[in-house]
């Protein structure tokens, strides 16, 4: 519920614990593309991470008593075991705002998460890594800093990404890459 209304994020750390941040600035600072289309990168890395798959959900359900008016909030937890056993346990807390049962039969709580799990309980291909010539960007280089936002498209699809780490190397004859070290947004 609060990502919805203030642009957050959560995300299941190591240890288990759900993790929620406010994104400041999604506003990407440049695009780098393998097409014409913006700044062309000479190296792009991509793997599957399992940082962001979820197995397991622990629902509070946030409701109301329809005769008193007072809150009637009810915890769940569903798990998919298939997922749990590829990929180990893989917790995440959230809060829903549903009716228990749909409109024509069928369990809200089931369908929400099996759809959440259907999202995030796979490993999906992300960037990484990507290098690029700083002389085709120089303005964007000036601008390049520590968690700015940037597009990457590779193979017609675009992802954006948090930079998280930035190196610099420039050869004898000139030549100056730039290579961002990628956390997916």
């Amino acid at each position: 519920m609060a990502c919805a209304s203030v642009r957050g994020a959560w995300w299941p750390g190591k240890d288990g614990i759900v993790r929620f941040s406010q994104v400041i600035n999604t506003t990407t600072i440049m695009a780098l593309t393998d097409t014409a289309s913006g700044v062309s990168y000479v190296d792009y890395q991509d793997d599957y991470g399992s940082a962001s798959v979820i197995n397991a959900l622990e629902i509070t359900n946030h409701g109301r008593n329809p005769v008193d008016g007072n809150t009637n909030d009810v915890n769940y937890v569903i798990t998919d075991d298939t997922l749990a056993a590829q990929y180990g346990p893989r917790k995440a807390r959230v809060d829903f705002s549903l009716l228990p049962t749909l409109i024509g039969g069928g369990d809200a709580f089931a369908r929400r998460s099996s759809e959440l799990f259907a999202e995030l309980g796979e490993p999906r291909r992300a960037p990484y890594s990507v290098t690029f010539d700083a002389m085709d960007a120089l303005v964007e280089v000036s601008q390049l800093d520590l968690y700015s936002a940037v597009s990457i498209t590779h193979k017609g699809t675009t992802h954006v990404c948090r930079v998280v780490g930035v190196n610099h190397e420039i050869s004898v004859n000139g030549r100056w890459l730039v290579t961002l070290k990628l956390r997916k947004i």
